[in-house]
């Protein structure tokens, strides 16, 4: 009896050890020393699988060889064009135990050395094909109301992508949803089963680009806004967002490993983007980073020709200074920037708030962009916090903008007929979001909008 006790013990460690292998080997992983190449170029290609798989299928498209059974190769580009890589890790000879990656290589021609990549971030005020957002998790849930008020609004007017953490938060989002008069089934919203960490996906979500008449995301690198919030602001899956989402869209991710967010990018879709030197060269963020590797970058990643860069924080900005609350584009030659005002808590010639605002107007007037100041005409207060009713933080969408409320009727009536104005056409909503406020931020930093695909240029 203890003979088969052993025999019986040894076989279900010699299966387990064997189910473990399987499941490594599943695990596959490649990178390619380049991802944008010109055409004549060899791509080394590197396997990073775990565990022990007995062989690797590589197809390539548009490259020479086109198919290769083995572990690092190296193949040539010769044609231009975005092409998929894939490659299918097997385990043994079970050929159900297989997995697959994909990664994109684009080739340009090369014309003797003049050739260029072009590249494009269109407005936001372009067509949409979608807007995305991360739903509140366990620390977040005071948000659930204005998202699911979003949520019923965004989806009258374009699709709707929600990511969930768990099944317990999208039983919740359902709720929420349900709660404030809409359909969790509604037509144009997916549901996504995406590991994220927070509620933010301006931030950490992808990087739309159009580059060489397709689109493209970017993924820049993000640390939950260089540690301001503290140590126990977890960002290790809020950072690989961009990568599922590019899965999803069957779209070329490319890697940009400088620290930064989206909500501290402001483009007019033609030839310039804003930002704020206070964010992206914060050292928390980019150790010894210079203001000119960062025009060198946004000109590189972006196609722009002009960067307008201002800078200064406002008083408990923990993001330090997000564009997307001091100056935004309505325009291709037109930035709205705050007026502090004897009715709001920054003062005119304070020299904090309402310098970094005045510096703002200066830096982007100088630019040759027109400004239009928008006052602050009141305060508001949740919990033991007063602060100014900013609505900077709005979202553009298709035919419609949502800006933060902050339950002052007044106020919130004054902004809406503001943005109105500027957004001609498009039907403005205030959805009151003071826990969102209190927190850092608003309406656009919560969402993350894709472009149209049919956005070729």
């Amino acid at each position: 009896m203890k003979k088969i006790l052993i025999t019986c013990a040894l076989l279900f460690m010699t299966i387990t050890a064997m189910s473990s292998q399987t499941q490594a080997a599943l695990r596959a992983k490649f990178s390619a020393d380049q991802t944008t190449i010109t055409v004549g170029t060899t791509v080394q290609f590197t396997d990073k699988s775990t565990g022990r798989p007995d062989w690797w299928e590589w197809d390539f498209e548009g490259a020479s060889p086109d198919y290769v059974e083995k572990q690092n190769p190296s193949v040539t580009y010769n044609t231009p064009g975005t092409y998929k890589v894939k490659l299918r890790v097997w385990r043994g000879w079970y050929k159900n135990h297989s997995k697959t990656k994909t990664k994109y290589i684009t080739v340009v021609a090369d014309n003797g050395g003049g050739g260029q990549t072009t590249r494009r971030v269109p407005a936001e005020w372009e067509p949409q094909e979608a807007i995305w957002l991360q739903w509140p998790g366990r620390w977040e849930k005071d948000y659930e109301p204005a998202f699911a008020k979003m949520t019923n609004i965004i989806v009258q007017y374009e699709k709707l992508h929600i990511l969930y953490d768990s099944n317990t938060i999208r039983n919740q989002a359902r709720s929420a949803i349900s709660q404030a008069g809409g359909d969790p089934d509604h037509n144009n919203i997916t549901w996504h089963s995406i590991a994220n960490d927070n509620a933010w996906m301006r931030d950490n979500g992808p990087m739309y680009v159009v580059e060489d008449g397709a689109m493209r995301i970017q993924n820049w690198q993000f640390d939950a806004w260089g540690g301001a919030f503290g140590s126990d602001v977890t960002f290790a899956k809020d950072n690989k967002v961009p990568l599922a989402v590019g899965d999803y869209l069957n779209m070329p991710v490319d890697a940009v490993n400088i620290v930064h967010e989206r909500g501290n990018l402001e483009f007019n879709g033609v030839d310039t983007v804003m930002l704020n030197w206070s964010t992206i060269g914060d050292p928390e963020r980019n150790p010894n980073y210079t203001k000119q590797q960062a025009i060198a970058d946004m000109k590189k990643y972006f196609g722009v020709s002009k960067v307008i860069m201002v800078e200064g924080i406002t008083e408990g900005d923990l993001t330090r200074g997000h564009i997307d609350g001091i100056a935004r584009f309505i325009d291709e030659t037109t930035a709205v920037v705050p007026d502090c005002t004897n009715q709001s808590k920054c003062k005119p010639n304070d020299g904090k708030d309402d310098k970094v605002y005045d510096d703002a107007a200066a830096t982007i007037s100088a630019a040759g962009i027109n400004v239009i100041r928008m006052p602050i005409e009141g305060t508001a207060s949740y919990n033991d916090l007063t602060f100014d009713t900013d609505y900077m933080n709005w979202i553009v969408g298709n035919g419609f903008v949502i800006a933060v409320g902050f339950d002052n009727t007044a106020t919130d009536q004054s902004a809406k007929e503001q943005l109105e104005d500027f957004f001609p056409g498009r039907n403005v909503y205030m959805v009151e979001m003071l826990q969102s406020w209190a927190a850092g931020g608003g309406a656009h930093c919560h969402t993350n909008d894709q472009p149209s695909r049919n956005i070729t240029q």
